[in-house]
């Protein structure tokens, strides 16, 4: 087995892995991720534009496919942090969608605020019927 590029990294559980066991695990997701969409390697390697060997080798962690992970996640529906981190990178990643999508929705309350409180005071300008 070819070492991977990474010599260490963390699981979902925080555990310390060696490159062989990460790129293990990134190839595990892939098969997984392919799997729950009912593609064959020979299907997810033409859609990715890589060979069917080189697909084998990404899902059995000979390789990590970082060149083709934009590729792989859009095929596969999934993001490339959760390709390559798994479910705790996925989370933080979605974290931090729904924070930036919230601090866009406080500030247009926030405009809309204004402009009812400006309304108000034009109102109370008005004269009275």
């Amino acid at each position: 087995m070819k070492n991977a590029v990474i010599s260490h990294a963390k699981s979902d559980e925080g555990v310390v892995m060696t490159g062989n066991e990460y790129a293990a695990e990134v190839g595990a997701r892939i098969a997984q991720a392919r799997k729950e969409l009912g593609l064959t390697q020979l299907e997810l390697a033409e859609l990715a534009g890589v060979s069917p060997r080189s697909m084998q080798g990404y899902e059995v962690g000979e390789v990590i496919p970082y060149r083709r992970m934009k590729e792989l996640a859009a095929v596969l529906q999934k993001s490339t942090a959760w390709l390559l981190h798994g479910d705790a990178a996925a989370q933080e990643e979605s974290t931090a969608e729904i924070v930036a999508h919230l601090a866009e929705c406080l500030e247009e309350l926030r405009a809309v605020h204004r402009k009812v409180d400006n309304l108000g005071k034009m109102i109370k300008g008005l004269p009275n019927v």
